[in-house]
């Protein structure tokens, strides 16, 4: 209550009410009523009574301003590995404040290309600083392409999300066990992340086209092949890749190795052997590659002949993969 000037005093009634509220920076839950992502407003009326002239301040019943909460942001990195060595993936929600909460991931099998069976796999994980949630490991027991799927549960301030199957990042690419790979120990923390050095892994590697063409089209009545091909693989983490072209020739066996033909081995065992014509790398990221060769190197055109492709990356720590070998053949 307020009271005014007495009557008779000098100068006319008046008087001042000083109001002080706080305004919230992000949308929350306000304590009355406590409605999610409601906000409370009061409501003051002044009025006079009688002939004392005195003032009375009273509240009204709150009205009520609801904000809405926030679409989040969930991107998403999975890793490959090798046979024997644990997957896992990471979700980073990027929303209004610092996001809360957990996200949980289903993993599906080499089979299930769209995500519509049981998973094989479901891990829950709190969000962590970053707003980043990374899953416990699994070890898959076949080779194949995994698939994943993060789904965030939402907080006071952010709805929740999801990842589609087949999401950027939400594959797994598991290749044969890489026995020339450096071993080292592997141990889980209590999120599911990693405390140790993971070796970085280049598995499945394949060719688009294993027999193809250099340059123009064939001339008319010529087999038809395609021009150039496509090296495709996983990697672990993001490399630098190295591709060395190598031609088959034949050779004679020398004691345990195969050497070229010379006039003093000519009668020796045939052989096979490769030898070197070039090599070039490329820096690349993490995740299913994919590297077109149109049958050049430093412009020149490889000759007709049968070669095969050797390809290792190195992470930034110059630690080698193991290395993985193609055969192709070029034709006219």
């Amino acid at each position: 209550m307020v009271l005014a000037a007495p009557t008779g005093s000098p100068g006319p009634d008046r008087c001042t009410v000083n109001f002080t509220f706080n305004v919230l920076r992000v949308p929350t839950i306000d304590a009355d009523p406590p409605t999610a992502g409601t906000q409370t407003r009061s409501n003051l009326r002044v009025s006079s009574q009688g002939s004392v002239s005195m003032l009375v301040v009273t509240s009204t019943p709150s009205s009520l301003t609801t904000v809405a909460r926030a679409t989040p942001t969930l991107s998403t990195t999975a890793t490959n590995a090798a046979l024997s060595q644990p997957i896992r993936d990471t979700a980073t929600v990027t929303g209004a404040g610092t996001p809360t909460g957990t996200v949980t991931f289903n993993l599906y099998g080499p089979g299930d290309a769209t995500c519509v069976g049981p998973p094989i796999f479901t891990s829950t994980n709190s969000i962590g600083a970053g707003g980043s949630a990374t899953s416990a490991n699994f070890t898959p027991s076949a080779t194949g392409s995994y698939r994943w799927r993060a789904s965030y549960s939402g907080d006071a301030n952010n709805l929740p999300d999801s990842a589609p199957c087949n999401s950027p990042g939400e594959r797994s690419a598991v290749g044969p066990a890489d026995t020339t790979a450096p071993q080292t120990t592997i141990t889980a923390g209590p999120t599911g992340a990693t405390n140790g050095t993971t070796p970085i892994v280049l598995s499945l590697l394949s060719l688009t086209n294993r027999t193809f063409r250099v340059g123009p089209r064939p001339r008319r009545g010529s087999p038809r092949f395609r021009s150039g091909t496509a090296f495709r693989f996983g990697l672990s983490e993001a490399a630098q890749v190295s591709f060395t072209i190598e031609r088959r020739t034949t050779g004679r066996r020398v004691g345990a190795r195969c050497r070229a033909q010379t006039r003093g081995n000519r009668r020796a065992r045939p052989c096979t052997r490769f030898v070197k014509v070039g090599s070039f790398t490329k820096p690349l990221g993490p995740g299913p590659q994919r590297v077109r060769f149109p049958g050049k190197l430093r412009g020149r055109a490889l000759r007709p002949a049968r070669y095969r492709v050797v390809v290792q990356a190195r992470d930034g720590a110059n630690n080698p993969s193991g290395k993985r070998t193609a055969n192709f053949r070029v034709v006219r």
